[in-house]
């Protein structure tokens, strides 16, 4: 079975799927049956891409980590220039959405699922807005066209937090929960408990590609805040918003 994928949002996290997709390609063939063709791209500052015949992965990579715009590679007969446009014109069947996150409103990430959704699109992301800002309507709208909405990665990467309840717990009653669910803050401050300044704990973290160059959301308790915003609003049927959440930063 052939996959059309879309890519709404193209940074650390899509890229690096866009990278284990292409090398587990052979194996999905042989083992599973699957193949499949990327064939839309937005970013934020790099422009859009749409090719409903497949897009050069390797060529856009090299594009979007040189700096330079992916716009060249697009081959549709209309003018490409919003995300929205990309999900509309793609003919994918599988949407990937990874755009930054919005703290206060989930936007416009949840207007990408959305859109996804009644284009008859399945959705995976990663975008923890489109879970505390829109998950009963998401959800809803999924099930209404026979679709899927799935965030798994949202919380605690690739531990099968929400698919565990979902699967294997139905009935389960969570009433709290406890844990470290910010891997950024957790290595910064262990890097300084070892002897590096904060600036320095910060640089690294950026380096290995885990902190944006605006760390505020980490740093500042943001990133936590929305996780657990997540968990009680999946897992605890208590919708939750991260201002709402206690919290606290490690800025000193």
């Amino acid at each position: 079975m052939h996959h059309k994928l879309a890519f709404i949002g193209f940074g650390n996290v899509a890229r690096s799927l866009a990278r284990l997709l292409m090398r587990k390609q052979a194996a999905l063939e042989r083992d599973y049956g699957i193949t499949f063709s990327v064939t839309g791209i937005a970013t934020g500052k790099h422009g859009y891409a749409v090719n409903p015949n497949g897009l050069d992965i390797s060529q856009a990579l090299q594009l979007v980590e040189s700096g330079q715009s992916i716009t060249s590679i697009t081959n549709y007969h209309l003018p490409i220039t919003t995300s929205i446009e990309v999900i509309a014109h793609s003919s994918a069947d599988f949407m990937f959405e990874n755009s930054p996150v919005n703290y206060e409103t989930g936007q416009p990430a949840i207007e990408h699922v959305r859109a996804a959704l009644n284009a008859g699109m399945r959705v995976s992301t990663a975008n923890k807005g489109t879970v505390v800002h829109g998950y009963r309507e998401l959800t809803a709208l999924a099930k209404a066209k026979g679709k899927k909405f799935l965030f798994e990665s949202t919380v605690l990467g690739g531990t099968p937090m929400f698919s565990t309840f979902r699967e294997a717990m139905p009935a389960a009653e969570l009433i709290s929960f406890k844990g470290i669910i910010n891997a950024t803050t957790n290595i910064i401050l262990s890097r300084m408990e070892a002897g590096e300044t904060f600036e320095e704990a910060v640089r690294y973290c950026q380096g290995i590609g885990i902190a944006e160059t605006d760390p505020s959301g980490d740093v500042d308790g943001w990133d936590a805040s929305i996780k657990v915003a997540a968990l009680a609003t999946v897992l605890m049927k208590t919708p939750l918003k991260p201002q709402q959440v206690d919290r606290t930063g490690i800025r000193g």
